[in-house]
């Protein structure tokens, strides 16, 4: 579901990492997805001193109980990253 996404992390990890596209930052990404009932880690707490932000965030797949639910919850991740947060208009150059 998240093929588009880009992600990136090894096959077999407990979690991955999403870049976000143009428009989205990790803040407004997390707030909303917070809003859908959707947990998901933004970037800080993962870098060491010095590293620039990558403007991603963290899914975590080792908690996975319910395979539907977790296959709803990627299904709205993979909707968010298609679309602008609300009240961010695309800059036009």
């Amino acid at each position: 579901m998240l093929k588009d996404g880009h992600w990136q992390g090894h096959p077999s990890a407990l979690h991955l990492w999403l870049p976000l596209p143009m428009g989205w930052s990790t803040g407004s990404f997390v707030s909303y997805a917070r809003e859908l009932k959707v947990a998901v880690a933004p970037d800080p707490p993962f870098l060491t001193p010095k590293t620039p932000p990558p403007n991603a965030v963290r899914l975590s797949l080792g908690s996975i109980q319910d395979l539907d639910r977790f296959t709803q919850v990627l299904e709205l991740i993979a909707g968010m990253l298609g679309r602008l947060p609300e009240g961010i208009s695309p800059l036009m150059y």
